[in-house]
């Protein structure tokens, strides 16, 4: 029976121990931790609903279950044979929890026509991912054409990568982008396609932005001349003039 047991967080772990000549010996799981008393024979004794206990006769074997794991459940757990003196088998959990991170992100600047490649990395996982999926801009990307393609592989010892590659990069190629790994948590990357030097979503609004602008200096320029007349008017002159500057204001059109 293996003496270490390596499970992701959120799986079910399978505990087990095979007894020689057993007879009318009884079997025990214990949780070192706290030294709990967590089964004996066929009896659970927690008030934990994950755990619970399986007898195979064939094999002998004794199997402690426990559902939903979590990284407070990783250490040792001892299977006791209750015979004179006491005979035990130690068996460790460990609890690992995958963290999924995308190379280069959270943003990603990009020149039209160049390439774009999404490196998707997964680590501390309990073996290789089974699939990766990719969406963009929350639709699930299909692969098979020329342009884009997907790659996945082992790194190193315990990462796997999956790469989204696109060949040459369009402005519709903008947005956010996910990747789904199996029983590992999701991550994202926004990428951003540039025209010349500045992001397409930038240069869109670019024009818009200079009409506001205008508008704003137009509005100024009104303030400034109400100033310098005010300061030389003499008499009466001067309140007519301000309040034609201020109604001047308030009904110049809006650029923007």
């Amino acid at each position: 029976m293996p003496t270490e047991v390596r499970v992701a967080a959120g799986t079910t772990a399978y505990l087990s121990c095979r007894p020689r000549s057993l007879r009318n010996k009884t079997v025990s799981w214990v949780r070192h931790r706290d030294l709990h008393i967590l089964s004996v024979g066929r009896s659970v004794y927690t008030k934990d609903g994950r755990f619970s206990v399986y007898h195979q006769r064939h094999t002998g074997e004794w199997t402690l279950q426990l559902r939903s794991v979590q990284l407070k459940d990783s250490g040792l757990y001892e299977c006791q044979i209750g015979t004179q003196p006491t005979r035990s088998y130690f068996v460790h959990l460990q609890v690992v929890e995958p963290t999924t991170s995308i190379f280069g992100g959270p943003d990603m600047h990009v020149h039209e026509g160049s390439p774009v490649n999404l490196s998707c990395l997964v680590s501390q996982a309990v073996g290789q991912p089974e699939f990766f999926f990719w969406y963009h801009n929350g639709q699930v990307m299909e692969f098979g054409g020329d342009r884009i393609e997907k790659r996945q592989y082992f790194a190193e010892t315990d990462v796997t990568v999956s790469s989204l590659l696109i060949k040459a990069a369009h402005v519709s190629d903008s947005g956010n982008y996910t990747c789904q790994p199996a029983h590992c948590p999701p991550v994202s990357a926004k990428v951003y396609i540039l025209k010349g030097e500045q992001p397409a979503a930038m240069q869109r609004s670019g024009s818009s932005l200079m009409m506001n602008a205008a508008g704003y200096w137009w509005r100024l320029s009104l303030v400034a001349v109400a100033m310098c007349y005010s300061s030389y008017s003499v008499g009466l002159l001067s309140l007519p003039m301000s309040v034609f500057v201020l109604v001047s204001l308030t009904t110049v059109p809006n650029f923007g």
